[in-house]
């Protein structure tokens, strides 16, 4: 009978501290990677619900409908290519959308002395670069017939508390061939008799600030209709990443 045996002796020349040095920092830069995949997931996420919520504002619908109705913005603003400008419009809204403070996962301690691992950032729902970077687009300003440049959207989202944009000229509604009217919904016409003076704001049911316009409210509905499904998402999408 013939015994083959072997032995071997491994003599571990690394500190044991250095190798938890070395499996903590694995172990952060997987996680680190999970939770930038959910987030731009979350994004993604939001932008879609975002562009939905515009697409049902008031504003909106107002925007690209043929409603003679008073306070119908396609007939004051006279925007024959709504939906076109519209589409532009909330194609940069959108895509300005960012995340900012990433805070890679740290630990936290708890009073009973156990310890957690946490993480966090910020999505930004606001035109990088500011309001400004909207209303110059091509799309947020019409050029009439006359070379004259109506700047509709800076009314709309941040000038809609200045009620005279347009002074000596009202807005009569009806039905007008082309030739008057760039959408046959209305015209501007000059002050009627008896006033001392006319003018022309936009409707105040649309009107837009700073802090609260179609965007901001769209924004905010968003969130809240879907606070929940958010939160989903991240969970789900950093626990896939992990796999």
């Amino acid at each position: 009978m013939v015994n083959i045996g072997a032995t071997a002796k491994i003599k571990l020349t690394t500190k044991k501290t250095d190798i938890e040095k070395k499996i903590r920092k694995a172990l952060y830069n997987k996680l680190n990677k999970a939770a930038i995949i959910s987030q731009i997931q979350a994004l993604r996420f939001m932008k879609g619900a975002i562009r939905a919520q515009i697409l049902l504002d008031p504003s909106y619908i107002s925007l690209i409908s043929h409603s003679r109705e008073e306070d119908s913005l396609r007939a004051h603003f006279g925007l024959p290519d709504a939906v076109g400008r519209m589409d532009a419009i909330i194609n940069a809204f959108i895509n300005s959308f960012y995340i900012t403070k990433i805070k890679g996962f740290f630990v936290t301690s708890n009073v009973g002395g156990s310890r957690n691992l946490k993480s966090g950032f910020t999505m930004v729902f606001k035109p990088k670069g500011g309001w400004e970077r909207l209303t110059r687009l091509d799309a947020s300003i019409l050029t009439t017939k006359k070379g004259d440049n109506l700047p509709w959207l800076d009314w709309l989202l941040l000038k809609g508390d200045q009620r005279d944009l347009v002074v000596d000229y009202e807005i009569e509604l009806g039905d007008f061939p082309r030739s008057r009217s760039r959408t046959g919904l209305a015209v501007m016409v000059g002050r009627k008799k008896g006033r001392s003076r006319g003018r022309w704001g936009g409707p105040l049911s649309h009107a837009g600030t700073t802090n609260k316009n179609c965007l901001t409210r769209s924004v905010e509905l968003a969130l809240k209709n879907n606070e929940k499904t958010l939160a989903h998402i991240i969970r789900t999408q950093f626990l896939r990443a992990l796999k």
